[in-house]
């Protein structure tokens, strides 16, 4: 094989990487954007298909799960991707299949899955206890 050719091929792969980290950036400010206000953290991807999140304190993603499901989004739990005691806060997202209208439109619902979670837990923090 002659060197050109290899070089042609590390470009290649140079230039589709390079367009991978980017999609992942802009989904990343994307979610970050919508989140605002939420204390959610996110990872800044170096690369790869996935974007991954901790959600504030007290939601567990599992039982978040069904609830961003109903309304078309899915996520897998970051708890069993843990080599020890996983964290039940934490999340990951695909985005590697879908378009940028629908990565928007998943985005905004799974925050407002969060608000309505979030303002659940306000709820059950404020009420009395049972006597």
């Amino acid at each position: 094989m002659s060197a050109s050719c290899v070089v042609g091929v590390d470009l290649g792969g140079t230039k589709a990487l390079a367009g991978a980290i980017d999609a992942d950036l802009q989904v990343h400010h994307r979610a970050r954007r919508e989140m605002a206000g939420l204390d959610v953290k996110f990872n800044v991807p170096k690369g790869g298909m996935f974007l991954w999140a901790r959600m504030p304190e007290g939601i567990d993603t599992v039982a978040l799960l069904p609830k961003a499901v109903e309304r078309n989004v899915a996520f897998v739990p970051g708890a069993p991707f843990y080599a020890g005691q996983g964290d039940p806060r934490t999340l990951r997202l695909s985005f590697v299949t879908a378009s940028v209208e629908e990565i928007d439109i998943a985005i905004a619902a799974l925050a407002l899955t969060l608000r309505e979670e979030l303002a659940l837990l306000g709820e059950r923090r404020l009420a009395p206890e049972p006597v």
